[in-house]
C-alpha cells in the first residue's frame, strides 16, 4: 500500500505507547510460561478497525484484545 506504514510505530502510537508495553508484557508470559512448564503459548491480538468519518476517508482503531 503507498500509504503504509511500519506496524511497530503504529503499536508504538496506540494509547499512548500502552498496547506495545501490554504485549511486550505478554510475550514475556508467554516466554517464562513455556520455560517453567514446556508445551507451547499462543499470543494472540485482535484489532478491531472501523472508518473515522462518513466519508471513509480515514480510520481509526475502535478497539483491541490480547489473549495469551
Amino acid at each position: 500500500m503507498a500509504n503504509s506504514r511500519p506496524f511497530l510505530d503504529f503499536l508504538r502510537e496506540q494509547r499512548n505507547g500502552v498496547l506495545h508495553d501490554e504485549l511486550s508484557d505478554a510475550l514475556q508470559e508467554c516466554v517464562a510460561g513455556v520455560m517453567d512448564e514446556g508445551g507451547t503459548a499462543t499470543l494472540t491480538l485482535t484489532l478491531t478497525v472501523k472508518s473515522a468519518n462518513a466519508d471513509r476517508k480515514s480510520t481509526r482503531l475502535n478497539s483491541s484484545h490480547i489473549t495469551i
